[in-house]
């Protein structure tokens, strides 16, 4: 898969999202808005935290929707504050769906600069076929990195 770049908007091209709705067991009971207004999904697990430091080594990108919504494709956008560039390799999520939750995990990447910030957005709407739309929170990810360090264990440390 190629290297993301600011000019290759959204990360994952998703020219038609499927959603699909009902799919955990959560008994969340979200709103159901239109494509003009859509609901915002409530998330959770969401790793690295927003706000927080990470080295930039091998970094997991996670995290779990709360509500009883399941989706296929993820496109996601750098924000303007994003200054790491691209990540290597480019941002694929896989999902499983649990009882409670519909669990979201990238494999590992790096960044082609640190120290930066990296900020993705995701301004796709998710619609179902009955005419619900969705989107997730913005920022989805929003953090620092210090440079790479393969001595550090921790990979990962709290915002002050």
């Amino acid at each position: 898969m190629p290297r993301l770049t600011k000019a290759q908007l959204p990360l994952l091209v998703a020219l038609e999202l499927l959603l699909l709705a009902g799919c955990s067991g959560s008994s969340s009971d979200i709103v159901c808005g239109g494509v003009g207004a859509p609901t915002e999904l409530h998330v959770g697990n969401v790793t690295p935290e927003l706000g927080s430091t990470v080295v930039n080594d091998d970094i997991v990108h996670s995290f779990s929707v709360l509500d009883d919504i399941a989706f296929d494709d993820m496109a996601l956008t750098l924000a303007p504050a994003h200054t790491a560039g691209a990540s290597d390799p480019a941002l694929s999520f896989e999902y499983e769906i649990s009882t409670t939750t519909t669990d979201y995990t990238a494999a590992a990447v790096t960044w082609e600069t640190a120290p930066a910030h990296v900020e993705l957005n995701s301004d796709a709407i998710y619609q179902t076929p009955d005419g619900c739309a969705y989107r997730l929170p913005t920022p989805l990810f929003a953090y620092d990195l210090d440079a790479s360090d393969a001595t550090d264990a921790t990979h990962v440390s709290d915002a002050p």
